[in-house]
């Protein structure tokens, strides 16, 4: 059986461009598809429930 390695997040204190605003969450989120290393930069707004 083979695995691969799907992404892991990284919380970040400023916003990336082209990161996706997801309002329900108030969190920013990049394309980790376009990263070579597969991170996913993560920016939480203030109030995010995601991040305390």
């Amino acid at each position: 059986m083979d695995y691969k390695f799907e992404h892991f997040g990284v919380p970040v204190k400023q916003k990336q461009e082209g990161m996706i605003y997801y309002p329900e969450f108030k969190v920013w989120c990049s394309n980790y598809d376009s990263d070579p290393f597969r991170i996913e930069w993560i920016f939480f707004e203030k109030g995010s429930d995601m991040h305390p």
